[in-house]
């Protein structure tokens, strides 16, 4: 995607397997999501990173929120959970530092009203490798990744891939081996 003042284009790819029928693509793009990233007060939750939703056309907020605490390096991950063509829920994964150890959080906010409210959240704590192992900078993944239909919420964190319930961010239990 590319952005600038007065545009924005895309430039998709798409092999082609039929010349008489080339593929349709349909892109909607209505609102995009700025995130903040500071933690100003460092390992309290009185301040974490902020996620706002914008109209593309005249850059009119619709929706903001605040995570419970930490920096936000990783971008979030906007989803339409009824298949209407409207972001209805955010979800996103933040870190912050306490001394040497550090800490995450993942959760969701369902931003389908005027005021989002948080859906869940959990804590990430530190499994191995350094410090500088433990912070959060790749998107949370959704995804169905047990087969039930429903998705789950997926946050590479550190060395540890963890996943939750999309709904009820409940962690996610794939088989015996997934708590390990």
């Amino acid at each position: 995607i590319l952005l600038n003042r007065s545009s924005i284009s895309l430039r998709i790819r798409l092999p082609k397997k039929d010349k008489d029928k080339p593929p349709t693509i349909v892109i909607k793009i209505t609102e995009m999501i700025i995130s903040i990233p500071t933690d100003a007060d460092g390992s309290t939750s009185v301040d974490g990173a902020e996620f706002r939703g914008l109209e593309i056309d005249d850059g009119s907020e619709i929706w903001s929120f605040e995570a419970v605490n930490g920096f936000a390096d990783a971008p979030p991950v906007a989803i339409d959970t009824d298949d209407d063509d409207v972001i209805d829920r955010v979800c996103w994964v933040t870190w912050y530092q306490e001394t040497t150890a550090r800490h995450g959080h993942a959760g969701c906010h369902d931003v389908s009203g005027n005021n989002p409210q948080i859906d869940w959240y959990n804590d990430i704590e530190q499994t191995s490798g350094s410090p500088n192992d433990e912070i959060a900078v790749a998107q949370p993944v959704w995804m169905d990744i047990d087969g039930s239909g429903a998705p789950e919420l997926l946050v590479a964190y550190g060395r540890t891939l963890w996943a939750w319930d999309g709904d009820t961010g409940t962690q996610a239990a794939i088989n015996n081996n997934w708590n390990n």
